[in-house]
């Protein structure tokens, strides 16, 4: 109609337009009308298509489209580069013949396309490339619907770096730093995945627990590099004397950890155990030196010994602790005896530390006498506990456990301050010069405080220095001479006396006997004792008696019982003895009676006291 109005008020105004000019108006009014509004939108779907397909072509995802047939319609170049072959291969192939996932089957047990019934899901995989590679992918597909043509859309995110650093992060989280051994955490992972297993099909295994006997004066006196370095070839030899499919972890420190799965018997954990035993028994060089540390092992077996991770563990410690404490170099198994005995240790270890906060130790004094007619010379403070529920224990029973958990450092210093108080105070003691023998721990004389504590002790308790002996081991010798020797001549250069306990059992050097300041050898009692029985015990007597008096050094012989036995000794040339015959250890106050009642005998020239 606007086309005929226009062309009458053309031909109105005497214009002659030509024939086309019709055609021209209508095409002018379809073109705002319907077919115009059509035509427009297909411009700007086209645009739009070809906006997403230049998005989907420079994105770094893999994108692939599918028909309804589920053939290959469409891939951008990035899933070209991931799947390894080009466009024109992939266009029109079976999607699930061309994108192979390694743990996705080609086809399922009913013949389903399993990317069909992977639909809208969103999980990782193995993608398996032309070439034979893999890489791990995050796959998302969608299905299209009827709207889509019934297609769908596979977008597949390479993640291999991703998954290869959170592997990497997972394989650090159980892996000792230091010598890249597994850790604890991956132990007891892989302890507690061997023992489910060994439960289903009634297996057996063992987890031998390995302490190092004598890494902490390597560490100690070497650095921690040394140790450290140490440390990395104990790692090595462990993990080469058990087998690969066996677990060998560092739990810290120096110990260690094999889990054997599986065995066959307690014989098989044996025999590894003496590999390993003589695998680090071989001395190590650590940086240009030769060193040897040993260890000791501890072995739990399931069943016999528990089913869970922690109780295996913590009763494989139990025994190794045995090991250790009978010498090291040696394995044991686990018993019901050898944890009883743990139990009674760790009350005795509270106890004992209670009773230093608690006063419950004292001291009593086993006196010294001349020889032959058995004047005091002065006594030795021997160590008592008083327990509330036990009653009055000797050294022997909690000594050795106050050396291993280091209680005898304080216990120590407790001695010494208590014994200067009250040899100050025993009757007539400073005209007679009456000495007292206060024994001295290896922990001790490796602090190297020991001369400040000796100095506070005799302050307060107002002692002369020349009254008070320490006694001292030659274990106690033996870790580091020089060290031993700056601290026994500072002592020296005080005033004190030094004598040499136990001598005999150990290793008797005269060279040590010729660089420290001794005042005094002690005959151990096992050489006394057989006095009168063994003539070769009476010869290493009169030996020691002999070197003594060579080095002008006195002489104790400790553990006289028989009058025979104190003949013996004063015919050989020694002054001094201690002894059951004497005396028996006293509480203070008997010691005070005695010395009272001997005030009044003639004073004699001091000579240093023995043990008891």
């Amino acid at each position: 109609a606007l086309g005929l109005v226009s062309l009458a008020l053309a031909r109105f105004a005497g214009l002659w337009l030509s024939p086309a000019t019709p055609a021209l108006a209508l095409l002018l009014v379809a073109a705002g009308g319907p077919l115009g509004r059509l035509a427009r939108v297909r411009v700007r779907l086209a645009a739009m298509h070809a906006r997403h397909r230049l998005m989907l072509e420079a994105i770094a995802d893999a994108v692939i489209g599918t028909d309804a047939r589920q053939r290959i319609s469409f891939v951008n170049p990035a899933a070209e580069r991931l799947l390894g072959t080009p466009r024109a291969e992939l266009l029109g192939r079976p999607v699930a013949a061309t994108v192979r996932l390694a743990e996705v089957p080609a086809k399922t047990a009913e013949g389903v396309d399993p990317l069909l019934l992977a639909a809208d899901a969103d999980r990782l995989a193995r993608l398996r490339r032309a070439d034979g590679g893999e890489r791990s992918v995050r796959m998302v597909i969608r299905e299209l619907g009827r709207a889509g043509g019934g297609g769908g859309m596979l977008v597949l995110s390479d993640v291999t770096r991703q998954v290869e650093l959170a592997d990497e992060l997972t394989r650090l989280a159980g892996q000792d730093g230091l010598t890249g051994l597994a850790n604890r955490r991956l132990l007891l992972e892989r302890l507690e995945r061997a023992l489910a297993q060994a439960s289903r099909r009634d297996g057996r295994l063992a987890l031998l627990y390995v302490d190092l006997d004598r890494f902490k004066p390597v560490n100690e006196a070497l650095g921690h590099g040394v140790g450290d370095a140490l440390l990395v070839q104990v790692a090595a030899r462990l993990a080469g004397a058990v087998r690969a499919t066996d677990t060998v972890a560092r739990l810290g420190g120096d110990e260690f950890v094999v889990l054997l799965d599986p065995i066959r018997a307690e014989p098989d954990a044996a025999h590894v155990a003496s590999a390993v035993l003589a695998a680090l028994a071989t001395p190590f060089l650590v940086e240009g030196q030769e060193l040897t540390v040993g260890a000791s092992v501890g072995i739990a077996t399931f069943p016999a010994d528990g089913d869970r991770a922690d109780e295996l563990l913590r009763r494989a410690d139990i025994a190794m602790y045995r090991s250790k404490t009978g010498g090291g170099g040696s394995f044991t198994f686990y018993s019901a005896a050898l944890h009883a005995a743990v139990l009674e240790r760790l009350e005795l270890d509270r106890g004992l530390r209670r009773a230093l906060a608690q006063d419950e130790l004292v001291l009593h004094y086993q006196p010294t006498v001349r020889l032959p007619e058995g004047g005091l010379t002065g006594a030795e403070a021997l160590l008592r506990w008083r327990h509330p529920v036990r009653g009055l224990l000797a050294p022997g029973g909690f000594i050795g456990l106050a050396e291993q958990t280091g209680l005898i450092v304080p216990i120590g210093a407790w001695a010494l301050r208590t014994a200067c108080r009250e040899a100050a105070r025993w009757p007539a003691a400073a005209e007679q010069r009456l000495l007292v023998a206060v024994n001295v721990s290896t922990r001790q004389l490796r602090r190297g405080d020991l001369g400040a504590i000796v100095a506070e002790a005799l302050a307060d308790s107002r002692l002369p220095p020349d009254r008070l002996v320490l006694e001292i081991t030659e274990s106690a010798l033996l870790d580091d001479l020089e060290a031993a020797g700056r601290t026994l001549g500072a002592l020296k250069e005080r005033g004190v006396r030094l004598a040499l306990d136990d001598f005999g059992t150990g290793y008797s050097s005269l060279a040590y006997l010729k660089r420290l300041p001794l005042d005094c050898l002690k005959i151990d009692r096992s050489f006394v004792q057989r006095i009168g029985a063994s003539g070769d015990d009476e010869a290493i007597v009169r030996a020691i008696i002999a070197l003594a008096e060579t080095l002008r050094l006195s002489v104790v012989a400790e553990g006289v019982e028989r009058p025979e036995q104190a003949r013996f000794l004063a015919r050989s040339g020694c002054r001094v003895a201690q002894g059951f015959l004497f005396g028996r250890p006293a509480p203070p106050e008997e010691l005070a009676g005695r010395l009272g009642a001997a005030a009044a005998a003639p004073a004699s020239p001091p000579t240093s006291p023995g043990s008891g």
